[in-house]
């Protein structure tokens, strides 16, 4: 299993071997330019949330978008922590003082 660590300064979510401490990779994406909060990872996925106002959805396996969360359906103002649940994320949004709950099939 890996590791996933987040910079706020760079934007950028590197990925640690926790077996070793090998660098895997640095996910660069446009998305995370906001500002990177929280991350959470099942394994397969990870998610981060970018205080700009989304949660961006990675796989773990090779650091390619697969989605990015975000809209009026959401509303995040400052979205934090997430947390996941077998098909269910969670994220508190500390700009609007919410959590709010989206599926993560």
């Amino acid at each position: 299993m890996d590791v996933f660590v987040g910079s706020y300064l760079t934007d950028q979510v590197t990925e640690i071997r926790a077996s070793n401490g090998a660098l895997v990779r640095v996910i660069n994406n446009s998305l995370l330019g906001g500002g990177i909060g929280g991350l959470a990872s099942d394994g397969d996925r990870l998610f981060v949330s970018v205080q700009s106002s989304s949660v961006a959805e990675f796989s773990a396996a090779s650091g390619a978008l697969i989605t990015d969360v975000s809209g009026e359906q959401y509303a995040f103002d400052d979205p934090q922590a997430i947390v996941l649940n077998d098909s269910r994320a969670w994220v508190v949004d500390v700009g609007d003082k919410s959590l709010t709950e989206f599926p993560a099939p």
